[in-house]
């Protein structure tokens, strides 16, 4: 009677079970924003769990919507800096509390159509310190990461062109507060400039943040953005955690059926 308990316990049936479910959680990260700004109302701004100023909105104008798509929207986050007084800024909150992970990736879609101001992208931590910082587009059309003190001009990398579209993906290690980037221009080239360095390290995440590196005059810059995208990646650790429990229950069940 036991042995007949155990052998429903370690059913091949029980088994796929298990590896769906757990393989789902463990493997998989938890995707933390995922936002294409169609839900919200041409002409405002972005409502939660985004945070903006004035010069910060929801367009369906021509050039609004990334390229990359997907295939139907219509919508993406416009910012303009109309005013030399303050920088336009837009901020999503990151919350990766719970979560065990190793790797953050966070993508975004980026077309600009005057860069004077320098469109920024900063990840911030606690306290609103500085992470990661990078000019989007520089005077001189290449990226800028900010390594500590100073920025780096990314020109062994592409040089990005006024009204096309382009993708950043980083991953980035909060550990080592180091990360990678990859940038994709659409229906073009793509260049990945690995072991970046932060500008401050940061053990928790909490904003990513749009604005302009520097405030500028009425004839300032506008760019867009599009199909917003954070998760988490799991620790090796628990993937390695996991195939090993899977093993010693596969190796259990066999053992145990071949003994009947």
């Amino acid at each position: 009677m036991k042995t007949n308990l155990n052998l429903r316990l370690f059913s091949p049936h029980l088994l796929s079970i298990l590896t769906i479910l757990t393989t789902g959680h463990l493997l998989s990260g938890s995707v933390l924003i995922d936002d294409d700004f169609e839900e919200y109302a041409a002409g405002g701004p972005p409502t939660s769990p985004w945070t903006s100023s004035s010069n910060i909105t929801v367009s369906s104008n021509v050039n609004a919507q990334s390229t990359f798509g997907p295939s139907g929207d219509t919508q993406g986050m416009r910012s303009r800096n109309l005013n030399g007084s303050f920088t336009p800024e837009a901020s999503v909150e990151i919350d990766s509390s719970g979560e065990s992970y190793s790797i953050l990736k966070i993508q975004f879609d980026y077309m600009f159509v005057t860069q004077q101001g320098n469109p920024q992208f900063i990840l911030e931590g606690d306290n609103g310190t500085n992470g990661i910082r990078m000019m989007l587009t520089t005077t001189n059309g290449y990226v800028s990461v900010r390594e500590g003190n100073s920025f780096n001009e990314l020109t062994g990398g592409m040089s990005l062109s006024a009204n096309n579209w382009y993708r950043f993906t980083q991953s980035i290690d909060i550990g080592s507060s180091t990360f990678s980037l990859t940038v994709e221009e659409f229906g073009g080239t793509t260049v990945t400039t690995p072991d970046l360095s932060f500008e401050n390290s940061i053990s928790n995440p909490t904003e990513a943040v749009f604005n302009y590196n520097a405030p500028i005059s009425s004839t300032g810059g506008e760019y867009f953005i599009d199909n917003v995208f954070i998760e988490t990646i799991p620790e090796p650790g628990s993937a390695s955690l996991y195939l090993g429990v899977m093993s010693v229950i596969v190796v259990t069940f066999l053992r145990r059926r071949n003994h009947r």
